[in-house]
Order: structure tokens, then C-alpha cells, then sequence
């Protein structure tokens, strides 16, 4: 499989700028499923809790109340949840995806800041004087190898990964709004 990227001129040629390859071993599922239930999800958030992993507990947190890939949550910076006089924003300053390339600018929910206020006072840290400095020092990389050591751990026998945490955000919002058309997209 490969990812094309590019644009439509005004003839309406399509232009290529970019070729992914995607390296996929023939056959090999990689389709995830999101956490079953907030007991599994809570059974992984645990083991990084009770193990001192608080990095990645945040991640995973911040991911699960965000809907936000990894990639993107690791490259978080304490400004982009704050404003300069220590209040939180309504939404995250625009983010440009890692993934994908587009810019938003998603809710700061409170689930989310009930987290990093836990998360603020167990490293006790004062955002504001690491106002431009990123919220936690792990990599994609090392928070992928981490949750599936916990998953492992918590004996979840079911597909699960990274992209788990962005489905239960978006199973949950589904769940709690389900006649809401637009209740992905608010």
C-alpha cells in the first residue's frame, strides 16, 4: 500500500507531492479495537499510575480524553493547554497533525484538565515556569512499547494499541450523544 498526497491545479491535472509507502506484512490484521470498557482502559492507566510511568499515564489520559494520536499528545507543550496568566484554554492551541497535516483546534474537555491537574500535582510541577517546554519526556516510539507492556500486564486478549485510546474517545462521545449527528465534529 502506499499514501499519495497532492493537489488539483485550476486544469484539473492532480498534482503528486508526496509517496508513502506503508510496510504491511501480507495478510497481518492491524485493525485495533477501542478499550471494551472503562475497567480495561482503567486496568492499563493503573499500571502506568502504580509503576511511577506518569509520563505515560498522562499520555494515555490526555489521549483518551482528547482523541488525539500519540504522536501528537507526546509533542504537547504546557502553552498549549495555558494561557499566559496560568488559566486554561477552551481549546488547545492549533495543533497541525502529524499524521494526516490538518490544523485544529480541539476542546479542552474537563476530563482532560482533571487529568493534568492530577498529573501537575503528583510531579509537581508548575506549568508556568515550563511554559514552552512539552508536558512530558517520552517519545510515539517508547509510549507504543510501554502501553503494550500494560495491556500485557492486565491480560487484555483483544486487539489494542495507540489508536484504541483515539477510539475510546470517539465511541465514548458516540455513546453519550448518540442522536447528535455533529457530536464528532463539536
Amino acid at each position: 500500500q502506499i499514501w499519495i498526497g497532492g493537489e488539483m491545479d485550476n486544469e484539473g491535472n492532480i498534482l503528486i507531492s508526496k509517496v508513502t509507502p506503508i510496510s504491511r506484512i501480507e495478510n497481518e490484521s492491524t485493525r485495533v479495537e477501542p478499550f471494551r470498557c472503562y475497567e480495561d482502559l482503567e486496568k492499563v492507566l493503573r499500571y502506568f499510575k502504580d509503576n511511577g510511568y506518569y509520563n505515560h499515564w498522562i499520555t494515555a489520559c490526555m489521549m483518551a480524553s482528547l482523541g488525539r494520536r500519540v504522536g501528537d499528545t507526546v509533542g504537547l507543550k504546557w502553552s498549549d493547554l495555558f494561557k499566559k496568566n496560568g488559566k486554561y484554554r477552551v481549546r488547545l492551541t492549533q495543533l497541525k497533525e502529524e499524521k494526516t497535516g490538518k490544523k485544529l483546534a480541539p476542546r479542552l474537555n474537563a476530563l482532560a484538565r482533571l487529568y493534568i491537574d492530577e498529573y501537575i500535582e503528583i510531579v509537581g510541577i508548575k506549568p508556568m515556569q515550563h511554559y514552552n517546554e512539552k508536558i512530558v519526556n517520552t517519545t510515539s516510539a517508547a509510549f507504543r512499547k510501554m502501553l503494550k507492556k500494560a495491556i500485557e500486564v492486565a491480560e487484555l486478549d483483544y486487539p489494542l494499541s495507540t489508536h484504541s485510546l483515539r477510539k475510546w474517545w470517539a465511541n465514548t462521545i458516540y455513546l453519550l450523544h448518540p442522536q447528535d449527528a455533529d457530536n464528532l465534529t463539536v
